[in-house]
């Protein structure tokens, strides 16, 4: 039998990688590195190259996962081939440390996980659908060294997992419609709208609809980026809640009802993840990707465009240079007329002249 199990504990300390890797390197019997060194030491380095060459130190650091086995049911070097056969699978991207102890009855094996992948520089994240592939696959590497196929029981969404015997049998009674409880209804309301929401901000509106305000816990720091809070916390408004108590923390309420939608890390890590998604549709949209045929079609079109521009322009100034040449040509045939009207002025008045002479002349002679 080979369990294989995540662990919810992380760190979103810059650096905080390095007390997961020391604790399992130290009482490692034998370590493996993946995409990374096989010392622990080396392996936080390695670890913290890749977060700042993808500019990504802040946030989660790691994942963590243990890989254990029934007592005496496996050589030591075999349980450790199948744990890296299995990361290899289906970690393929990412720097992956594995550490196995020997120091309890049972052989496991921890697996730490860099939380940015090597390819793209993308905050390591998986759904449940991928989490239940994970857990398949862990089972057929078990079948194939001749193990029993059995994983621990999961947990059901939306289960009762408080332990305080109290809390559970209120929580028991609220489920069946016999009292309130506050903590059932801001549990069911969001795992229900974290299930039925596209974006954060439909998520926040529809809580905020049936009386829960929620508080993300972020802080914008003068360079522009992110510090995000520990919790992530909701409050009952006085008019939608049972109990004197209205404001919880998230991982409260994912400690009385089983759900990863109940738990930080998990919640913003989607709604983060779902953003950059949608953020990166948009610049694909935004971008002309245009086929071989397709863009010497928009091509030709913005070139016929421009040659129609030009020939209109062109069009314009020889219409201005003839209007100034039909102008020149009026005032050309204006002053003409004016130098034909003084010639002729000029003429009359010679033949006035030329009378008043001969007059003046047949004068003397009659004289």
């Amino acid at each position: 039998m080979a369990i294989f199990k995540a662990i919810d504990s992380s760190s979103k300390k810059i650096g905080g990688a390095k007390g997961i890797l020391g604790y399992v390197g130290k009482k490692a019997e034998e370590t493996i590195g993946i995409n990374c060194s096989n010392d622990y030491k080396q392996a936080f380095r390695d670890f913290q190259d890749i977060k700042e060459f993808y500019n990504k130190l802040e946030d989660r650091q790691y994942k963590h996962f243990v890989h254990s086995f029934k007592p005496n049911e496996i050589e030591r070097e075999r349980a450790l081939e199948m744990t890296q056969k299995l990361c290899e699978e289906i970690f393929p991207e990412y720097q992956v440390f594995i550490a196995q102890h020997t120091d309890k009855e049972h052989i496991h094996n921890h697996i730490v996980v860099n939380s940015v992948n090597l390819e793209n520089g993308e905050k390591f994240y998986y759904t449940k659908k991928e989490w239940e592939k994970w857990r398949e696959r862990a089972d057929e590497i078990a079948q194939e060294y001749g193990l029993e196929k059995v994983q621990e029981r999961e947990k059901e969404n939306g289960e009762i997992i408080a332990r305080n015997m109290k809390a559970r049998k209120v929580l028991e009674k609220a489920l069946v419609g016999q009292i309130e409880s506050d903590i059932l209804k801001a549990s069911l309301l969001i795992m229900a709208s974290r299930e039925s929401c596209n974006s954060r901000k439909e998520f926040e509106n529809n809580l905020k609809e049936n009386g829960i305000s929620i508080d993300w816990g972020e802080t914008i720091k003068d360079d522009g980026t992110i510090k995000y809070k520990k919790y992530i916390t909701c409050t009952l408004d006085e008019d939608n809640r049972i109990g004197n108590i209205g404001k919880y923390r998230l991982d409260t309420l994912g400690k009385h009802i089983n759900s990863e939608y109940l738990k930080t890390e998990n919640l913003r890590e989607y709604f983060i993840e779902l953003e950059k998604k949608e953020e990166k549709n948009l610049e694909e949209t935004r971008e002309e990707k245009i086929e071989p045929n397709q863009n010497n079609q928009g091509l030709e079109i913005f070139k016929q465009f421009v040659d129609l521009k030009s020939k209109k322009k062109k069009k314009e100034e020889k219409e201005k240079e003839l209007m100034e040449l039909e102008e020149e040509k009026k005032e050309i045939s204006n002053i003409n007329k004016i130098d034909k009207k003084l010639e002729e002025k000029e003429k009359i008045n010679s033949i006035k002249e030329n009378r008043i002479r001969s007059r003046k002349r047949t004068r003397g002679i009659e004289r």
